[in-house]
């Protein structure tokens, strides 16, 4: 697989900085095991798809894994891809059995529908044009695909502004937010009609403490974040989309 300067820089920073990094749910703590199923609970329910024994690419990007366990789960048939083989040999090691590939996003080496559903979960963000990686998983997906990654609001240019929300991440590549106003057109564009956006606050840091481990403090964050994200979960941080390519 022939990668640009770009997409090489990536898999080294993996390579030295993360080799090892387990991408193991059950090593997360409480908290941070919520907010990393968050936006994948959400947007299950976002636009209801059968994932039982539907062939699913799980295309990684820099996910955290939760991904790939809330989809077998629900006994999803999965795929998982990544630019980095060092990655692809981490996820092997974690879940034995589930099919693998090394491949580019904008590239995948599958023919058109080979599959039935697509997730992406933190993985666009990275792209310089994540438009291009879309179109790809649209073209071998037959039934769906979703997306999880970051929102462009006014808020997190602000938190972008002071500091907390990195325009460049460690690896190199431009922390890309996706706006409502860009999807649209997009999709538009390339004639698709059945798809719903949302969005969430997902922010674990904030409850990181340990008075949030448990009870009561866990039930008391869950209130927060549920009654904050109800309240001005437009504005969020976290951006989902489902396009249903079915019934077009």
């Amino acid at each position: 697989m022939k990668l640009d300067k770009f997409k090489n820089k990536q898999v080294m920073y993996y390579q030295t900085k993360w080799r090892g990094d387990k991408r193991n749910p059950k090593e997360k703590t409480p908290v941070a095991k919520y907010f990393s199923n968050y936006a994948l609970n959400k947007i299950i329910k976002l636009y209801p798809l059968n994932f039982s024994e539907k062939h699913i690419l799980i295309t990684c990007g820099g996910g955290d894994g939760y991904e790939i366990a809330k989809m077998k789960k629900l006994n999803g048939v999965l795929t998982v891809s990544d630019i980095s083989p060092d990655a692809i040999l981490e996820v092997k090691k974690q879940w034995p059995g589930i099919n693998t590939i090394v491949a580019d996003t904008e590239k995948l080496p599958f023919k058109d529908n080979f599959f039935q559903i697509g997730l992406v979960k933190d993985g666009f963000h990275h792209l310089i044009k994540p438009e291009k990686g879309i179109k790809e998983l649209l073209r071998v997906c037959s039934e769906a695909i979703m997306i999880i990654d970051f929102q462009d609001t006014s808020l997190n240019k602000f938190l972008t502004n002071i500091g907390l929300s990195p325009e460049v991440e460690e690896a190199g590549n431009q922390n890309y937010r996706f706006s409502r106003n860009n999807l649209t057109k997009l999709f538009q564009k390339i004639k698709i009609n059945n798809y719903k956006i949302s969005s969430c606050f997902v922010h674990a840091p904030l409850f990181q403490r340990s008075w949030f481990q448990k009870e009561p403090g866990f039930l008391i964050m869950k209130i927060l974040t549920e009654s904050f994200n109800y309240l001005f979960g437009s504005y969020g941080n976290v951006i989902m989309i489902v396009v249903k390519k079915q019934n077009e």
